[in-house]
C-alpha cells in the first residue's frame, strides 16, 4: 500500500503505471494530484492481500526495461 508521501515523490508516468495495476478508471487524463487521490481511494477499497506488489521507483524502472520479469 502506497502512502500519500510516497506517491507525491513519484513521477506522473510511475503513478499512471500504479493506477493501471490497481484498475483505476479514466486515469490517463488526470492531473498528478487527482491521480494520487484516485490511487489512494482505490487502495482503500481493495483488500490488502489483493493489492499488487509495491515496487520502488528503481525496481519499477528495471521491470519496465526487462519485460520478461513482469511475468514472474
Amino acid at each position: 500500500m502506497y502512502t500519500i508521501e510516497e506517491l507525491k515523490d513519484r513521477l506522473l508516468s510511475d503513478l499512471k503505471e500504479i493506477a493501471e495495476e490497481l484498475n483505476v478508471g479514466n486515469f490517463k487524463k488526470l492531473s498528478k494530484q487527482d491521480l494520487i487521490y484516485k490511487i489512494l481511494d482505490q487502495q482503500a477499497v481493495i483488500p490488502a492481500d489483493k493489492l499488487p506488489l509495491k515496487l520502488s521507483p528503481a525496481a519499477a524502472k528495471h521491470v519496465r526495461n526487462c519485460p520478461s520479469l513482469m511475468w514472474r
